[in-house]
């Protein structure tokens, strides 16, 4: 569900970061590299403190906002799990779908403020905005970083 709403922006940032933490804590498991596994374990904290965030201004209950999901990182999740099965590196190839995921949360963010939302909202967003793309950051290094060791 798709809303031009303020409120129906968030809740579907809370649920897009839902589906994040819940893609991370499986490549936690997934992967063999401890710095993998430490990198992606911050990642998953600080999507768990976003949700915390931006909960109450969304539609979901607290109850219910880690229950909610985004199907498009839902089918990013199956789609690695099926191709790690394959893959000759499962770290390489959850990283590179974890990208994928948090330029997906920065563009529901960037949505959302283009909405225009009241501006306490607007300041809670671009708080989490700059430590979505802090993450995001992250993870492009830790590319760069295992793109220069196969080369």
């Amino acid at each position: 569900m798709h809303s031009s709403s303020p409120v129906g922006e968030i809740t579907d940032i809370v649920k897009k970061l839902n589906s994040g933490a819940s893609f991370y804590a499986d490549a936690i498991s997934h992967v063999a590299s401890e710095n993998y596994q430490a990198m992606f374990t911050r990642m998953q904290e600080e999507k768990v403190r976003a949700i915390n965030t931006l909960q109450p201004l969304s539609n979901l209950e607290k109850d219910n906002a880690k229950a909610g999901s985004n199907g498009c990182i839902e089918l990013r999740h199956l789609y690695t799990s099926i191709l790690a099965t394959i893959a000759s590196d499962h770290d390489y190839t959850y990283m590179k779908q974890l990208i994928e995921v948090e330029e997906s949360i920065l563009h529901a963010i960037d949505k959302a403020l283009d909405v225009g939302p009241p501006p306490e909202q607007a300041s809670t967003l671009r708080l989490v905005r700059t430590r979505m793309q802090q993450c995001h950051d992250e993870m492009l290094s830790l590319h760069s970083a295992a793109v220069s060791q196969i080369a």
